[in-house]
């Protein structure tokens, strides 16, 4: 209806205008038609003006549409609850506004709320023409922990409605408890074939009441290596990840592993280290050669090798290999052949010589194993020297003799030793027939390498049947006593 018209009566003065204001004010959908008249003092007709104009009203409609698509008619006079439930930080939850225009013109909308970082709105404003409808998303996309409690989202229609929303929602993280989300295995030796690499395990374990899927994002490389396959965690349980560390250069290393949760959200563990060299080495070179000279038979010589170790961290070295090659020389390296030395400390390697016979000169090299490295470390020489001789035989038999004659044996002596020795036979052991047999000489002296030859005579003065003398002995300087036996048979 016309509602008000204003300047209803009015003068207008020459050359001049007034505004006219007419306000149309429908109370139901329809078409009006108005004919204004004006009447104009001493003008013979009067001025008409044709008013037209149509009511109409907004016919809108909101549904909640859920994943479902089940559809709930939101109310405009109470406050509608619109809960997400509980979800994992990360992840997405939408819910469908419906915006449903069946009236005979578009209209226009827009949502209104503060502003908040869980939830957004797309599109936020448009246009729904008529007898169409429009489908607005609500994104619940919280990226960390937290609650969303009755946040006021409105829907204001233009000309028309307004529709308040509550929004609520909670967002958690899955339990899943690393062992740890860094780990530094510090410096370590260079890796060699051979060697066992440096490890640690990571453990995963789920304290969360569902299932939760685990992904490591994570191509092996030269100097680390994971084994992860994909998993699936149920509650309750535990898994156990292995990181191995094979440092192959003289650097620091830092990897960060991801593992993505659910395919929604990622959990780094950084792994560090750093690859040094390892060094042992004699603190004095001109131990290189260890000499234990010459060594008399029984008699025990000792040297200390000190070594040092020059790494950045402790070094555990061998020289076990080098046992079984040193046992026929009589050398023995005991309980110093392993050991454990800190940075710049240094350790002694204790060498005994101590020969139970006579042993050529010898050289030996002795190899040292650390860190997968083996190289050679010093060298021992030395000779074990004693007495050796050499009889021709331990018997002499003289056969059928006249009596008041005499038979003539030879007997050789060597001394294929490297040292000197002096001898001297035991004559009294010619005792009962002392004058039966001599030798001749009694004693003397036999350098190295020298022989001698010793005259044995048998000159029995009566007749015997059977004479034999046993172990008549040779005393010798420094060894056990040699012995040979005299026999006459007739």
């Amino acid at each position: 209806m016309l509602r008000s018209l204003v300047g209803s009566e009015m003068c207008i003065r020459d050359s001049s205008e007034i505004p006219v204001t007419i306000t149309l004010a429908p109370d139901c959908e329809k078409n009006y038609n108005f004919n204004l008249i004006c009447d104009v003092r001493n003008k013979p007709s009067p001025l008409c003006l044709n008013v037209k104009g149509q009511g109409y009203a907004i016919h809108e409609a909101v549904h909640l549409v859920d994943k479902d698509d089940k559809a709930q008619v939101l109310s405009s006079e109470l406050a509608n609850q619109v809960s997400f439930g509980a979800i994992q930080t990360m992840d997405r939850r939408e819910k469908t506004i419906c915006l449903i225009n069946s009236g005979s013109f578009n209209f226009d909308y827009k949502f209104v709320t503060d502003r908040n970082i869980m939830f957004s709105v797309l599109p936020e404003s448009g246009t729904v023409r008529s007898h169409e409808k429009e489908n607005v998303r609500i994104v619940y996309h919280p990226l960390q922990e937290g609650y969303l409690q009755g946040h006021k989202l409105q829907l204001k229609i233009q000309h028309g409605k307004t529709y308040t929303m509550l929004l609520s929602g909670m967002a958690s993280k899955p339990k899943l408890v690393f062992s740890f989300t860094e780990f530094n295995f510090g410096a370590c030796f260079l890796h060699k074939r051979g060697m066992d690499p440096h490890g640690a395990n990571l453990t995963i374990t789920n304290n969360d009441i569902e299932d939760h899927s685990i992904d490591l994002e994570y191509e092996n490389t030269a100097h680390l290596e994971v084994s992860a396959n994909p998993m699936v965690l149920q509650p309750g349980t535990s898994a156990s990840v292995p990181i191995r560390f094979y440092p192959r250069d003289i650097t620091l290393y830092k990897e960060t592993l991801q593992f993505e949760i659910n395919a929604l959200e990622k959990i780094a563990v950084e792994i560090c280290g750093e690859g040094c060299p390892a060094k042992l080495e004699l603190l004095d070179q001109l131990q290189a050669s260890t000499v234990f000279g010459a060594t008399a038979v029984n008699s025990e010589v000792t040297k200390q090798v000190k070594v040092i170790n020059r790494s950045k961290i402790a070094l555990e070295y061998s020289l076990e290999a080098n046992i079984a090659s040193l046992a026929p020389h009589c050398v023995g390296i005991g309980r110093s052949a392993v050991g454990v030395l800190r940075p710049r400390q240094v350790g002694l390697i204790d060498v005994k010589f101590r020969p139970v016979q006579r042993i050529r000169p010898f050289n030996e090299t002795l190899q040292v194993s650390y860190a997968g490295i083996t190289h050679p470390l010093f060298s021992v020489s030395g000779a074990g020297h004693g007495v050796e001789l050499k009889m021709d035989t331990d018997t002499l038999i003289f056969g059928d003799t006249v009596v008041n004659s005499q038979v003539t044996r030879r007997l050789g002596l060597e001394n294929t030793g490297d040292i000197g020795v002096g001898f001297k036979w035991d004559e009294f052991r010619f005792a009962p027939h002392r004058g039966f047999f001599s030798i001749s000489p009694l004693e003397g002296f036999l350098a190295p390498n020298q022989s001698t030859m010793f005259t044995v005579v048998f000159a029995p003065t009566s007749e015997d049947r059977e004479i034999r003398i046993e172990n008549i002995q040779m005393s010798i300087d420094g060894t056990p006593p040699m012995s040979v036996s005299y026999t006459h048979l007739r």
